[in-house]
């Protein structure tokens, strides 16, 4: 960042130049009124002071000797920049403890037989509805964010949500791996730029969280990355929240045998087949790792403005029926302030 200077003298030699030259004599009272009024400069300098190793200040007085002084802090930083890069190999470390246990994930909700669920469903879908379009209405952005165990039935929850939405006001976000374009960039940059507009509905299957989930089991991202990926999320959805909108997350958590159940199901089942691969077989075998970095992900990014809600899914129809009311509830409460459901 270049902060650029010039001697008063300079300064009016240039007034003087643009006010004889027919082409830009227009510009020269703005500019004199720009002088005269040096609140920018004094706030400018307030900055430079509270941060003064994050600018580069030149003197443009004389413009050659600026001009070189700008390259060669360009070159300077880009060399350290190449210096740093290749003084080590990244070390990837998960950090992860011997035989960790929590009971974070060891709850339960009560099963909803199929009778119920069937006179719940869609009542609870027909007001998140009516919610959709009163969000509309007040231009309240609706971000959903699903994470949680293989085989957790976070699409079939997902697709319950969505059910009865109107399809104008909302998308749904399968996250995969990173392309090599959005590996290039900061790892928030893909979510960014896929966040709703006003009054939209927004609902990420698999997000963000994958710099602390994923990416730490796997190795893909090095202590560092992932330990201040905690704040820089936290950070993220407060940018968001800040300008009015609502983040819900959900964590769908599963018993191992009931997970091992299902991938077994998947694979005997022909229209199923697609759902389990190799890859969810090799997340298996590092459930304690998952386990322990889904819960330092919830431990470290529930907040007022972005809470998390664990979610049991051993029953689906259960779980559905828990999100949906809690949707309802959350957007209740900024719409109106009480529960109205």
């Amino acid at each position: 960042k270049f902060y650029i200077e010039i001697s008063d003298k300079k300064r009016k030699e240039h007034l003087k130049e643009m006010k004889e030259n027919p082409l830009t004599s227009w510009k020269a009272q703005e500019y004199e009124s720009a002088i005269n009024d040096d609140v920018y400069h004094k706030e400018m300098h307030k900055i430079l002071k509270a941060s003064p190793d994050e600018w580069e200040i030149i003197d443009y007085t004389e413009r050659e000797e600026a001009i070189n002084l700008m390259y060669q802090h360009i070159i300077n930083r880009l060399n350290k920049a190449i210096k740093l890069h290749k003084k080590k190999d990244k070390v990837i470390d998960g950090d992860f403890t011997e035989d960790f246990r929590t009971d974070l994930f060891n709850q339960s909700l009560d099963k909803v037989d199929k009778k119920t669920y069937k006179a719940l469903i869609g009542d609870l879908q027909d007001r998140l509805k009516e919610l959709q379009f009163a969000l509309y209405e007040r231009k309240i952005p609706l971000i959903l964010v699903y994470e949680g165990m293989d085989a957790a039935g976070k699409g079939g929850n997902i697709k319950r949500v969505r059910e009865k939405l109107d399809p104008t006001g909302y998308e749904v976000n399968a996250i995969s791996a990173p392309t090599d374009v959005e590996l290039n960039h900061h790892y928030l940059w893909r979510f960014a730029k896929d966040m709703p507009r006003s009054g939209h509905i927004e609902i990420f299957d698999r997000s963000w969280y994958g710099r602390v989930l994923v990416e730490r089991v796997e190795g893909f991202a090095t202590k560092k990355e992932w330990k201040r990926a905690y704040e820089e999320i936290n950070q993220f959805e407060k940018m968001w929240t800040d300008e009015g909108a609502i983040i819900l997350k959900f964590f769908l958590t599963l018993d191992k045998d009931e997970q091992l159940r299902r991938f077994k199901e998947r694979e005997e089942t022909p229209e199923k087949q697609w759902k389990i691969t190799d890859e969810d077989w090799r997340n298996r075998e590092k459930w304690d790792q998952y386990i322990e970095a889904s819960h330092d992900m919830i431990k470290l990014t529930n907040t007022d403005h972005a809470p998390w809600l664990v979610v049991p899914a051993d029953n689906k129809k259960s779980a559905r029926i828990e999100v949906i009311k809690y949707i309802i509830k959350k957007c209740e409460e900024v719409l109106w302030g009480v529960k109205q459901y």
